[in-house]
């Protein structure tokens, strides 16, 4: 048998970027990662949101687990020529936070439904996910990035849990 062939489980940073890129409006999947692009160019012009798992806490009792992720939307300006300027678009930062936090607040049609995880991974359903912390600036970043920062919790579960022979 090899292991490496899967389907493997969902981690909490896939889970909270699919249901990031999935489930929050005005945000897409190719906007959020664990990693920020290398090539600035295929972002630049929306943003990127970056997640990094922090903490959490799985249940004990019940197959759900509950991790602390910090949320950071990047937005940078390039000219023409492609260089980065030194003046920050926080406000397209900020609005990536705001896209996210808000949608926390909408109706139930973004939670209980499996998100789509990466090839060979098992399914996993958002249960709910609530900020923390408000989004913050994070100034002075010599790079000519903006960064608007908070930490995000969730709690979610195996869409399909493995089968046990009884």
């Amino acid at each position: 048998m090899n292991a490496l062939a899967g389907p493997f489980y969902p981690t909490n940073a896939l889970v909270a970027a699919a249901w990031i890129g999935q489930r929050v409006p005005g945000i897409v999947p190719g906007q959020v990662a664990t990693r920020l692009p290398r090539a600035v160019s295929s972002w630049a012009a929306e943003g990127f949101v970056q997640i990094s798992p922090v903490t959490g806490v799985p249940d004990v009792d019940i197959p759900v687990r509950h991790p602390l992720v910090q949320v950071d939307c990047w937005a940078v300006t390039v000219d023409a020529q492609g260089n980065v300027s030194t003046k920050q678009p926080v406000h397209k930062a900020n609005r990536l936070a705001e896209l996210i936090r808000t949608a926390t607040e909408l109706d139930t049609a973004l939670y209980s439904s499996p998100v789509t995880m990466p090839t060979n991974y098992l399914g996993a359903i958002v249960l709910s996910a609530y900020p923390l912390t408000e989004p913050a600036e994070v100034p002075d970043d010599p790079s000519g990035y903006a960064r608007v920062t908070f930490d995000l919790a969730l709690d979610w579960a195996r869409a399909d849990p493995p089968k046990t022979d009884n």
